[in-house]
């Protein structure tokens, strides 16, 4: 995965509550949704990725519809 998506990523992941519930509960759909290809290392790597940081740097960004994702 590039820098660029990363980027990419966090970005929505941040500032966009569906898609961290989507990121948390579908990695390969979260990707695809963004146009990066879903591998088993990606999606590996999103699965062990600690969502209560992601909640927490959403927050900091100031976006409080952080709830339901732990």
């Amino acid at each position: 995965m590039s820098v660029a998506d990363l980027e990419t990523l966090l970005r929505h992941a941040v500032s966009d509550a569906e898609f961290r519930k989507t990121l948390q509960a579908d990695p390969a759909k979260a990707l695809q949704s963004k146009g990066i290809d879903p591998t088993p290392d990606r999606v590996a790597a999103l699965r062990a990725m600690s969502y209560p940081q992601l909640q927490a740097l959403a927050k900091s960004f100031g976006h409080p519809d952080v709830s339901g994702i732990q």
